[in-house]
């Protein structure tokens, strides 16, 4: 019940980001996470993912 009701929180919010900023929940934890990024905001692209959980866990092909 408690994945269910952040499933919809997470679609919600995107949608309301999209709507009045035309920015996606992704874009904007990606944004997130260069802010804290301690090296000056930068990160490998690898290291991005695996912080905002986007990392696949499928191998290649």
């Amino acid at each position: 019940m408690a994945v269910r009701l952040l499933g919809r929180m997470e679609r919600r919010l995107d949608e309301a980001l999209q709507r009045r900023h035309a920015l996606p929940l992704s874009e904007y934890r990606a944004m997130c996470a260069l802010i804290r990024a301690e090296n000056g905001g930068a990160l490998r692209m690898g290291e991005l993912a695996d912080r905002i959980g986007m990392r696949s866990t499928a191998g290649p092909g």
